[in-house]
């Protein structure tokens, strides 16, 4: 959770952060974006979300109980699973496959976690409090200092997608704004993960999903809290920004997941979270609540 001060600022510079993404012609368009509701102040920071059977499945992050809520599209509770077997340092996001669910426990602000993790547990056993999950332990190859840093390095990580078989995570780099893609072997108990390309966004990472044929599309939001998404196009194993489109959020919104939900006709539909925000006027503060967005793409 950030905790902001009137006027909403990181501690970085704007011009690093405004630098040009490369452009390239495409066919999709942002045909709408809603606020469909408030989320339940239980959910205070919704990190990750994810479609399964005509639910949307989300949780909070850092040292939150190890919960996974299923919402309905209006955003409404309707059941949760406190996983016996978990616990929830700092879970990000999740990831479904055909067969597996991924907890991402990548979360690390400071840069000085040797703990990373993603829990893997069979989607036949979601329901399932007691479910003994398998762990993908991670390490990052480039990392060379522990230190305690806060926000000033590259390896942050808050996004992770199930694409082509394939488990994709992408960094949070709170230097350079952009994200380092790596792969994940999700059959590996523990492995060091190297950058396969590095895709220059211009923000902060904070979600991904996957559209089941060709394109991942990421969420995030820029140093004045301004949310995007960048549409990459998925070939031959390879992304590719083709598109990055600032979401239309009156005030900003620490958008932190996204998922694809179905394609009707021409139209993808995506719904996507935010955090809810400590706001603070001089002596006072208050909380508003996270929110749950439905955007549309249409493809031509």
């Amino acid at each position: 959770m950030i905790f902001l001060v009137v006027i909403l600022l990181f501690i970085y510079s704007c011009s690093t952060i405004d630098k040009a993404v490369p452009s390239s012609a495409s066919t999709t368009i942002l045909s709408s974006f809603e606020v469909v509701s408030n989320l339940n102040l239980e959910i205070t920071e919704t990190s990750g979300l994810e479609t399964y059977n005509g639910h949307l499945l989300t949780h909070n992050d850092s040292d939150a109980k190890p919960v996974i809520y299923f919402l309905d599209t209006n955003g409404i509770i309707k059941s949760q699973i406190e996983y016996r077997e978990m616990t929830n340092i700092d879970w990000e996001d999740i990831a479904i496959s055909d067969t597996d669910l991924y907890i991402a426990d990548i979360g690390n602000n400071y840069g000085d976690r040797k703990d990373l993790k993603i829990y893997k547990i069979p989607i036949s056993e979601i329901q399932n409090p007691a479910v003994q999950p398998e762990i993908l332990a991670l390490e990052y190859d480039g990392q060379q200092s522990f230190t305690r840093q806060n926000q000033r390095h590259s390896f942050d990580g808050e996004a992770i997608v199930y694409a082509k078989d394939r488990l994709l995570l992408f960094s949070k780099d709170w230097i350079n704004f952009n994200t380092d893609v790596y792969a994940i072997e999700p059959i590996k108990e523990k492995q060091n993960v190297t950058s396969l390309q590095n895709l220059d966004v211009n923000g902060l990472v904070t979600g991904a999903t996957f559209n089941g044929s060709n394109r991942v599309v990421l969420c995030g939001y820029n140093s004045s809290l301004n949310p995007f998404i960048a549409i990459l196009k998925l070939e031959n194993g390879t992304l590719q920004i083709v598109q990055r489109i600032t979401l239309p959020v009156k005030n900003g919104a620490q958008i932190e997941a996204i998922t694809y939900f179905e394609t009707i006709g021409n139209d993808e539909v995506y719904y996507l979270s935010s955090e809810a925000v400590n706001l603070k006027l001089g002596e006072d503060e208050a909380k508003t609540n996270g929110q749950l967005y439905k955007m549309t793409l249409k493809i031509e």
